[in-house]
């Protein structure tokens, strides 16, 4: 008797899950084994993750029970595939057998995949937020992983930046339920943990975990300074802000909008009535330069050829 396990390698979380059969009494050390020969991850370098928990090499006991492992369960498997050193298999599928359990092997096509990448966990979860969302999507998903490092990193003691419940709808929304993004969590050093019946990320602070988290945070700070550079790339820039018009006046210049933000030019061209303030604005070099500035914005120059409050008006 046995059952079917699935298989997600953190190294490459877009390729399909890999199935295994395990005997009900197969040992710790029987599923790492299996796990190795149906991924190609070297057991030297493998482990295999149950809801935060890794599987150890156990020679007894049954693992099955120990983990309350059930059919169609998936374990998440962390390790490179070792690169390949034989031609793949013509068939679709190979069987092998290690003590007793039959091992369904994927295609020769995504076999090849994983074991000839170089991309680390980090970088294969970071290109498949990017590849399998829309921009928006992705854009979120980048800015909620910054902010969610940052606060573990400037508050490295407190527990509650560390801990994340997996059923949580708006951080499902923004990162956690995104395609790429438990593969992200996982690479940035969270495991899945089970606390009082509720799934939660965690991530457990140790010598190891702290350089992986730095690591990941830099490289997504990175990115998010990347997609800000590059807007076209990632979705529509937003429009720059139009000065507000404002109704006609009594001045020469028939209302010019006022250049909010702009020193010295206030809310608009001084009216008639203010001829003392137009002068002194005239003989101040610093405004002089600014109104240039301001009347040779290609910006404003459309914005005043389409105002039929300047049709006429000479300045235009």
């Amino acid at each position: 008797m046995s059952i079917t396990l699935y298989l997600s390698l953190t190294s490459s979380p877009s390729s399909p899950r890999v199935s295994i059969n395990v005997p009900l009494e197969a040992t710790g050390a029987d599923l790492r084994k299996l796990s190795s020969e149906a991924t190609s991850i070297p057991l030297a370098t493998m482990k295999l993750i149950y809801r935060g928990r890794v599987i150890a090499d156990k020679e007894t006991g049954e693992v099955l029970k120990e983990f309350k492992l059930e059919n169609d369960m998936v374990i998440h498997v962390m390790g490179k595939p070792a690169a390949a050193t034989e031609p793949a298999p013509s068939s679709s599928t190979a069987t092998t057998t290690a003590t007793g359990a039959s091992v369904t092997l994927p295609t020769a096509a995504a076999a090849a995949a994983p074991a000839t990448t170089d991309a680390s966990p980090l970088a294969s979860a970071l290109m498949t937020l990017r590849t399998s969302n829309s921009n928006d999507v992705y854009r979120t998903a980048l800015t909620t992983a910054d902010k969610l490092l940052k606060n573990i990193v400037t508050h490295p003691m407190e527990e509650k930046y560390r801990t994340i419940k997996k059923s949580n709808p708006a951080f499902n929304k923004r990162l956690g339920g995104v395609t790429g993004g438990e593969a992200f969590l996982l690479a940035s050093g969270f495991t899945i943990e089970t606390t009082e019946g509720t799934e939660v990320y965690v991530l457990r602070p140790s010598a190891q975990a702290w350089p992986r988290l730095v690591a990941a945070g830099e490289e997504v700070t990175r990115k998010v300074a990347e997609i800000n550079t590059q807007p076209n790339n990632f979705g529509t820039a937003a429009a720059p802000s139009m000065p507000a018009a404002v109704p006609p006046s009594n001045n020469a210049f028939g209302g010019m909008p006022g250049m909010g933000g702009m020193p010295g030019m206030g809310g608009g061209m001084p009216g008639g009535g203010d001829m003392a303030a137009m002068q002194q604005m005239m003989n101040d070099p610093n405004a002089m330069q600014q109104m240039m500035g301001m009347m040779n914005n290609p910006m404003v120059q459309n914005m005043m050829r389409n105002d039929p409050r300047f049709a006429n008006n000479p300045m235009a």
